[in-house]
């Protein structure tokens, strides 16, 4: 039987279209779930660039996906131009985007076993230069994405082309407004699964007067995100676990809670 998270408010960030299995498993063991995306994703599929970067997944030596979203806009970006690449070597930055490569037909995918990050994906021996010099690789990603992962990819040799299949843009929610419609003061957690998603809950924190969030728990998916949230200022050191799938998360919320007994 899975642990009550009976009187747990936990502050869910993830943009919507991710956020809906994790929800469900936190209000199934009775915790509160607030709803609060602290950023919206928007397609990029269809636009001229999108399908010029996707169309040389055909050529490509492997195929490199960041994140869930870039596997769902990026085999949408594919299958738009009748292109099957199931077959072609596929590298998924963590458990949650292999899942989501193999729901969608991908056979060959090769996850870090440790650091799920674009370090994890450097530091496999399919991505040394012995392999992939003069070979080309197509990254798929957000616009605007980080440049560790394709400019040491082409230090090694390999010719990179990004396909950035979609976008993020900040949400418009109100936190004061969730909160109060749940009558919470401040949540129990609050998950932060990306930079991207904590620099915004930072920015709405100072820009709705809600310092006293600051004193909030938080519970994030990497070292990375762990060091923003001490140089930005939150109270307690960061809860970290193992990778930004619903199943981690929920481990992570458990172990937090029987630290806390």
């Amino acid at each position: 039987m899975s642990p009550s998270f009976s009187g747990l408010s936990v502050l869910v960030t993830r943009p919507e279209e991710q956020a809906h299995s994790l929800i469900e498993a936190i209000e199934a063991r009775r915790g509160l779930a607030l709803r609060a995306p602290m950023l919206s994703i928007r397609s990029r599929v269809g636009e001229e660039q999108v399908a010029a970067n996707a169309k040389r997944a055909v050529d490509a030596h492997c195929l490199i996906f960041v994140s869930r979203n870039a596997v769902i806009h990026g085999v949408k970006a594919l299958r738009a131009l009748n292109i099957d690449a199931g077959n072609v070597k596929a590298f998924a930055v963590g458990s949650g985007t292999a899942a989501a490569l193999e729901g969608r037909g991908f056979t060959n995918i090769e996850v870090p076993s440790e650091e799920f990050s674009s370090i994890g994906l450097l530091a496999l021996d399919a991505l040394q230069r012995r392999t992939i010099a003069n070979r080309q690789i197509v990254i798929f990603r957000g616009l605007g994405g980080r440049e560790l992962l394709g400019a040491s990819l082409r230090e090694r040799g390999a010719e990179v082309h990004y396909c950035e299949c979609y976008e993020r843009r900040h949400s418009d929610v109100s936190l004061r407004e969730i909160l109060g419609a749940s009558h919470v003061q401040c949540p129990d957690l609050t998950l932060a699964s990306s930079v991207e998603v904590l620099t915004s809950f930072t920015a709405k924190l100072k820009r709705e007067g809600l310092r006293d969030l600051f004193k909030t728990q938080m519970l994030v998916v990497s070292s990375r995100i762990a060091r923003q949230v001490i140089e930005q200022g939150f109270t307690y050191p960061p809860v970290i676990v193992d990778n930004p799938s619903d199943e981690a998360v929920i481990i992570g919320i458990e172990r937090w809670l029987n630290s806390q007994l």
